[in-house]
């Protein structure tokens, strides 16, 4: 019989918002266990990303999530806009609805299509706009 250890060590782990301030922390931490890891980021070419066992994929590009998701058995969701208000108005508003509303209901919603056992979602404060 196998340990708890051994068959969490062998879970394929996607993150998004691997290249922001909370998502690194996670995607580090996964990397230092040796884990493999789907990193989902905003902008591919945002940060250099290429260490062993991880794989990229962009938030901007939905139709590549299906086959990335089916990989994992795990989703930490990291992806939120902190920084609400560079700018004002409705416009500055909408900005921060569409990453930390409707781009988290669509990464669940295709996470639990894919067949994703457990979707963790991490927020910093600053999603909060204080």
């Amino acid at each position: 019989m196998r340990s708890n250890v051994q068959c969490i060590s062998s879970v394929k782990v996607a993150v998004s918002g691997a290249n922001g301030f909370v998502g690194r922390a996670v995607l580090n931490r996964l990397i230092l266990g040796s884990r493999p890891v789907i990193a989902f980021v905003r902008d591919r070419g945002a940060e250099q990303l290429g260490e062993v066992n991880v794989t990229v994929v962009s938030t901007a590009d939905p139709m590549s999530w299906p086959s990335a998701l089916r990989q994992c058995s795990v989703f930490v969701h990291c992806a939120g806009r902190a920084h609400i208000l560079k700018g004002s108005g409705r416009s500055a508003l909408n900005e921060f609805r569409d990453v930390n509303v409707d781009l988290t209901l669509a990464l669940a919603r295709s996470a639990a299509a894919a067949g994703v056992k457990r979707f963790v979602f991490v927020s910093s404060i600053g999603v909060n706009g204080l």
